[in-house]
């Protein structure tokens, strides 16, 4: 989906807290053009015919609209009225799993 940035920055173990404050602080760095707080997880999407595992990213709706890649490469769908409900799917997912847009799917999630 174009959220793999050039540079990671991981807790270990640890969860990062203070996100936020710590994107804020990368921005500030020289040469640095942008920094957006990414959740990722492994988890099990489920539709009503399919199931596979998949790695979840999870950002901000606002970092989601402020990234570009994002509606540049968008195949179906729009990011008007992209709310707390909804999710955007990768394409080789979208297809595998027979998915189209308005379509209802479940995470499952061992955490």
């Amino acid at each position: 989906l174009g959220l793999g940035g050039h540079v990671s920055v991981f807790a270990g173990n640890n969860a990062v807290y203070e996100y936020y404050d710590l994107a804020e602080r990368l921005r500030q760095a020289a040469g640095v053009v942008s920094a957006t707080p990414v959740i990722e997880a492994q988890a099990l999407v489920t539709t009503d015919a399919q199931a596979s595992g998949a790695q979840i990213k999870g950002i901000t709706r606002e970092s989601l609209l402020e990234t570009s890649i994002i509606p540049e490469k968008l195949v179906a769908g729009s990011l008007v009225g992209f709310s707390g409900e909804s999710i955007v799917v990768g394409e080789r997912m979208a297809e595998r799993l027979g998915l189209r847009v308005g379509d209802t799917l479940t995470l499952i999630s061992p955490r």
